[in-house]
């Protein structure tokens, strides 16, 4: 999966590489939506007033609405709920926490404050596979390193502990 909508593609010439070395940090987002999936991060952040080339997250973590009209009409699609999708590719830096990026990897849980037990079993499974992967980081949410942010609205310590079992 290249983490590309159809149509438009992503000028990569401007996007800074990823030092797989320096990466001490695997921060948690979260979409601030109750719908949603990678193709749509993506369509929100080219269309910022800032845009971005290609979505800032190298992952995201799905919940049973992909889609505003899933959403609306309570048709949830459970095939989606944990579904672990690719956005921007590891060897390039995310742009999902200024001034952090260059150290990170971003990972978004679609929700607000509310996440399935597939969205956390899956972010575990995630998380396991980065470090063993080499991404050596300690788990942080968004908030943690900037104080105007209220993402990934999930208790951090009770999170870390999660991971852990």
């Amino acid at each position: 999966m290249t983490g590309l909508p159809m149509g438009r593609k992503a000028s990569t010439s401007t996007m800074k590489l990823l030092d797989k070395s320096k990466v001490d940090m695997l921060v948690v987002h979260c979409s601030d939506s109750e719908y949603g999936d990678r193709r749509l991060i993506d369509e929100w952040h080219r269309n910022r007033d800032e845009p971005f080339d290609m979505i800032g997250y190298h992952f995201a973590i799905g919940n049973a609405y992909p889609s505003q009209a899933n959403f609306r009409d309570h048709r949830p699609m459970p095939k989606n709920d944990g579904l672990q999708e690719t956005g921007r590719d590891l060897k390039y830096q995310g742009a999902h926490v200024k001034g952090y990026n260059h150290r990170s990897v971003g990972i978004c849980l679609i929700g607000r404050d509310t996440f399935t037990s597939a969205q956390l079993e899956q972010l575990k499974s995630l998380v396991n596979n980065l470090q063993y992967n080499g991404y050596d980081g300690r788990v942080v949410g968004h908030y943690e390193l900037d104080d105007r942010k209220p993402c990934p609205c999930i208790d951090m310590n009770w999170l870390r502990s999660f991971l852990e079992t």
